[in-house]
Parts: C-alpha cells; sequence; structure tokens
C-alpha cells in the first residue's frame, strides 16, 4: 500500500519475511528472526519501491554473525539500522575497534561510510540501492598513531593555518621540535601540544618563511625519537 507504515515493533511482533514498501520516501522495516529484533528504516527524497528482511547467515559474513539485511530496491536513500542488542554487539568489539557497515555487491563486502547515533548505525549519506543486494555489521580497526600533518599553510583562510597531529591527545607527555635548515630550533612543545602552532618562530614570535622544516617526535617522553620527518610552510 503507497504510504503504508509499521508501528509497535518489537521481538514478539516483527516480520521474518521479506516487506515490501512502495512509493514511499520513508519506511520503518521491523524486521527480525528467531527472537532477533533488528530493524532498519530508509529515508528518501523521492518515492522508492523496496524490498528488504534479515536473513539467517550460512556462514560468518559479519561481526554479528548470525544474519544480514536482505534489501532490493531502486533511486537513492539513506540507511538507518537500528541496533536492538546494541551493547552485546559492542561488547564483542576488541580494543581498538569501531563498528561500521559493510555493504554486498554481489562480488564483495565494502565497507559504507557511516556514523553511530543513539542506538543505529546510520550510512552518512543516500547510497544507490542498486550498487548493494545486502548489509551486515562489521568492525575496523581505529587508528591510535600519531600523525603529524606534512605542510602548514598559515594564511588566514582557516585551513591548515595550524600544524595538526593527529592522535596527539593520545600522547600528553609528547616533547616536539621542528628546526629550520640550518638546524636552527624554531618550535618546541615540551607537554601536551595543543594543534595550535601556526608557523612562527618559538622564541621571536615572527612568521616563518615559506620552506621546508624538519620535526622530531618523542611520543613517550623516555628519550626515544620515535617520528621524525619533513614539514612544509606554504602561504
Amino acid at each position: 500500500m503507497n504510504g503504508a507504515q509499521t508501528r509497535g515493533g518489537a521481538i514478539n511482533t516483527h516480520s521474518e519475511v521479506a516487506l515490501r514498501t512502495v512509493n514511499s520516501t520513508r519506511f520503518d522495516f521491523p524486521s527480525g528472526k528467531q527472537g532477533v529484533y533488528l530493524p532498519f528504516s530508509l529515508s528518501a527524497n523521492t518515492a522508492v519501491t523496496v524490498s528488504g528482511e534479515l536473513i539467517a547467515a550460512p556462514s560468518k559474513i559479519s561481526m554479528d554473525s548470525n544474519y544480514y539485511w536482505s534489501l532490493q530496491g531502486q533511486g537513492e536513500a539513506q540507511l538507518e539500522f537500528f541496533l536492538e542488542f546494541y551493547a552485546a554487539i559492542l561488547q564483542e568489539l576488541d580494543q581498538g575497534e569501531q563498528l561500521k557497515l559493510m555493504g554486498f555487491t554481489g562480488q564483495a563486502w565494502e565497507e559504507i561510510p557511516g556514523f553511530i547515533q543513539s542506538n543505529s548505525l546510520r550510512t552518512e549519506n543516500a547510497i544507490a540501492l542498486e550498487r548493494y543486494t545486502a548489509y551486515a555489521l562489521g568492525s575496523a580497526a581505529i587508528s591510535t598513531a600519531l600523525t603529524p600533518a606534512q605542510a602548514i599553510t598559515p594564511n588566514g583562510d582557516g585551513i591548515n593555518d595550524r600544524w595538526i597531529i593527529a592522535n596527539n591527545a593520545l600522547y600528553t607527555n609528547a616533547k616536539i621540535w621542528v628546526f629550520n635548515r640550518w638546524g636552527e630550533e624554531v618550535f618546541y612543545s615540551a607537554v601536551n601540544y595543543q594543534n595550535n602552532w601556526g608557523a612562527t618562530h618559538n622564541k621571536q614570535s615572527t612568521s616563518l618563511p615559506e620552506a621546508p622544516y624538519f620535526y622530531r617526535i618523542d611520543q613517550d617522553n623516555d628519550g626515544t625519537i620515535d617520528l621524525e620527518g619533513w614539514l612544509y610552510i606554504t602561504r
């Protein structure tokens, strides 16, 4: 039925077969299987016709090894997967991993950009429904490496005006040095760098000229240099 909706979905009131929405811009699929309730929804800018259900997986294809979502349709829609057993799924994650959404193209599983909001996993953008035939939960390693940006462009446009070191908040005791081509120290941070250096001379408070600079980082403050490389200042 056009515009039909579901309500009151739960473990005891779910659908174990495929549901089909006709010409809808929003629809919640109350999908479940054998006492498991893992609903999902779609939101589209234009009306779409989509059929979807939760399937018992014949083999381990995802972090939730027993089930995946089957979805067939055309057009574009943003998908949101409501995780009734969200806490249990998170407990399966190893330290340093995050939940992700996988889509099956018919040949391989690939990651779909998404984000967690409350107890759901949502795609970042509307996706082409023709591209995937199935969706599953997976996990991805979270990088904790200290990763310095290779350039600063301090021209006041608000983009790359400061030297950004990814994951610096995990290494609050890190010591950081920056030298010019002649070996003169132009920047030094003894502890808790705040990603706020704007390419000025540490002692003279003057803007540094465009040039390559050499950095060294002791990330654990144990006397050992863990990272070193070149940083470029351009305007």
